[in-house]
């Protein structure tokens, strides 16, 4: 069922690529964090993770709005997530890493500063949709460690083993860059505004005290195909 889902969803882009003024492929790396956070009675929990460098790789396409403005909607996969250390556990040398695979769908909007006929400068804000296709989450203590699987759901399942995550994310982005040709370079920035914990169908909206969230730093290149 989610197999034929994602299927949908790359088949309606790919249709639609056909009206694009440029067809472009863009690959790079992600700098993403997490953070944790629990409130129990007066007490507020917070942890936040160290760096995870994750590969980003996917398709674009770019038309124009009118005058120097852009829109540049696009098909991803982005490796996410967070590695948890020092932290209050009574054992130490423990870490607590989540690896987690996303399938994402931006829309790039962007303006445009010609600086010469090849080179300009732009800026960007994006919004998106993440959608979780899976994951591991593995625990270390000292040189033993332990991994298992994460599963994305819509709601909590007390009968599943696996650590389980938020299926649909909504985050946003901006970023600046710059093109060369049909080359370009962009450094971003995103966030994940969705509380990855799911929502549990036992517990009422107000008993939520638990969130989870993902910020990160994209670095990537791109080469747009002229029609």
């Amino acid at each position: 069922m989610k197999q034929n889902f994602y299927t949908a969803i790359f088949l309606m882009l790919i249709s639609t690529l056909g009206f694009a003024q440029g067809w472009g492929i863009e690959t790079g790396l992600n700098f993403s964090k997490m953070q944790w956070e629990d409130i129990e009675g007066d007490v507020k929990l917070l942890e936040k993770s160290g760096q995870l460098t994750g590969l980003k790789i996917g398709i674009t396409y770019e038309f124009k709005l009118g005058g120097n403005f852009y829109a540049q909607p696009g098909l991803f996969y982005n490796r996410k997530g967070g590695i948890f250390t020092d932290t209050d556990w009574e054992e130490e040398n423990a870490s607590y890493s989540l690896k987690l695979n996303f399938l994402d769908i931006p829309v790039q909007l962007s303006y445009k500063y010609p600086l010469n006929e090849d080179i300009a400068l732009f800026m960007h804000a994006t919004p998106y949709l993440s959608i979780g296709m899976g994951g591991t989450d593995e625990e270390c203590l000292g040189n033993t460690c332990a991994i298992y699987k994460v599963k994305f759901v819509n709601t909590f399942d007390t009968k599943m083993e696996e650590e389980q995550l938020q299926l649909f994310n909504f985050g946003g982005g901006a970023g600046l860059g710059m093109t060369f040709k049909n080359f370009y370079a962009k450094f971003e920035y995103y966030h994940h505004f969705t509380n990855l914990v799911p929502p549990d169908p036992g517990k009422k909206k107000s008993d939520y005290t638990e969130r989870l969230e993902i910020n990160m730093i994209s670095l990537s290149i791109g080469y747009r195909l002229k029609k």
